[in-house]
């Protein structure tokens, strides 16, 4: 299964989101070699710096559920997604953010979708 070419739709999403430098060629491929030399990369700056505050106010301001065990497997949810965090999550859906993970880290990515959860697969062998 190959991944279709990214609709518009998907680029102007990801152009709003995704800081600029990291949109250009030679900055990803500089991104995809160190990745490929550490098998890590960390990138500043990655979102654009006004959907990052906007995101992270919006998560400072929902109400959070603790879940789980005290002794294990603690952890918290909000029930209710909205505005920045619905745009956010769309993002990651995208085939063009999947498009570009896959161009940083040479991988290919399949994504597949729940309604609360993200989870990326990597795929080892195509047949």
């Amino acid at each position: 299964m190959l991944l279709t070419p990214p609709i518009d739709s998907d680029l102007d999403v990801l152009k709003s989101w995704i800081s600029l430098k990291y949109l250009n060629l030679e900055i990803s491929s500089e991104v995809q070699q160190k990745f490929q030399d550490d098998s890590e990369v960390s990138l500043a700056e990655f979102l654009n710096p006004e959907k990052y505050s906007a995101l992270c106010a919006n998560l400072a301001s929902m109400e959070w559920v603790t879940v789980g065990p005290r002794n294990k497997k603690k952890y918290q949810v909000c029930n209710k997604q909205n505005g920045v965090l619905s745009e956010f999550l769309e993002l990651l859906k995208t085939d063009a953010f999947a498009v570009l993970l896959s161009h940083f880290t040479g991988c290919l990515f399949l994504l597949i979708m729940t309604i609360q959860t993200v989870m990326i697969f990597r795929i080892n062998h195509l047949e």
